[in-house]
């Protein structure tokens, strides 16, 4: 009879802490969305503008106008680390919804250039941050990409783009653009 009750007694101290780390987890869950929301709202606010860096029209050839044109996009202010660090947080059976919720938000990321594959109506330009090392597959438009004709790889660049898939160690950017960053043009 002692026996059974303390396999009873184990039965039920297991399921308050399944219960407790369900709640946890939980709350951790709209927390984040709660960050995010609060983010995007405020950002529109307080975020400055990435400032945008036009490469002179005779580096750049273009088959229209022969011109860099520069685009401003509202980004969040996240940098693949808090989004890493976040998704860390989570417990792994978890951590799907997390990247989900990240899925469509817009960043803006320095990045080295690694390598450039042509599809037919999409180019891949693959970067990567250097620590910690994050891999960067961002799809563009081919007319999106001309700054590839003129930078070497391995060379410094913005990417922003929004996210379509992220985890800890690389990250999906889809509608990308690149800058050359502005210390590098001098």
């Amino acid at each position: 009879m002692l026996g059974h009750s303390s396999t009873s007694r184990t039965e039920n101290m297991s399921d308050t802490v399944e219960a407790a780390i369900i709640t946890t987890s939980g709350a951790l869950f709209i927390a984040l969305i709660g960050l995010v929301a609060h983010r995007r709202k405020t950002q529109h606010q307080s975020q400055p503008v990435p400032q945008t860096v036009v490469v002179p029209a005779a580096n750049i050839p273009s088959a229209s106008h022969g011109t860099a044109q520069p685009v401003s996009r509202r980004t969040a202010d996240l940098s693949h680390k808090q989004i890493s660090d976040t998704i860390k947080a989570v417990p792994p059976f978890h951590r799907e919804k997390i990247q989900d919720g990240f899925v469509g938000t817009c960043v803006s990321w320095r990045a080295k250039y690694s390598s450039i594959y042509r599809h037919p109506k999409e180019v891949t330009v693959t970067a990567h941050i250097p620590n910690p090392h994050v891999t960067l597959f961002c799809r563009s438009k081919p007319e999106d990409c001309e700054i590839f004709v003129v930078i070497p790889e391995g060379a410094d660049l913005i990417v922003t783009g929004e996210i379509e898939r992220v985890t800890e160690y690389e990250a999906q950017l889809v509608n990308c653009t690149f800058e050359i960053p502005p210390k590098a043009v001098a």
